[in-house]
């Protein structure tokens, strides 16, 4: 999905991949690879290019197409940014589904728990 969005973006600008790169020093090869999904920008490169396309790396990464509503604005908030994060970083990535992991065992309990 970045690929295409990527795309759409650079091509709604009216830059050719050669141009991006002189704007944003991602090398144009580099570029088409993030385009076709051959590879995944670090969110250092999603930096340089969102500036370069002077838009938001939200703009880019973020799937519009997602139907997942947080009401609590911190919260939303926190999860777009780390949307971006878990994208390059196993580590991050692994925490995350623990403490998800954790959170729905906790709600399982406490539903257990009034049930009794």
């Amino acid at each position: 999905m970045i690929g295409k969005k990527l795309k759409e973006l650079r091509e709604d600008k009216g830059y050719t991949l050669m141009a991006l790169e002189n704007l944003s020093g991602v090398s144009y090869v580099q570029i088409a690879r993030y385009e076709n999904n051959k590879s995944m920008p670090t969110t250092k490169t999603l930096k340089k290019l969102a500036s370069s396309l002077e838009v938001t790396v939200e703009d880019i990464v973020e799937d519009k197409s997602e139907k997942i509503i947080i009401k609590d604005k911190d919260l939303d908030v926190k999860y777009h940014r780390l949307k971006c994060i878990i994208a390059e970083d196993d580590e991050n990535r692994y925490a995350l589904d623990k403490i998800f992991d954790l959170m729905i065992f906790k709600g399982n309990v406490d539903e257990l728990l009034t049930k009794n």
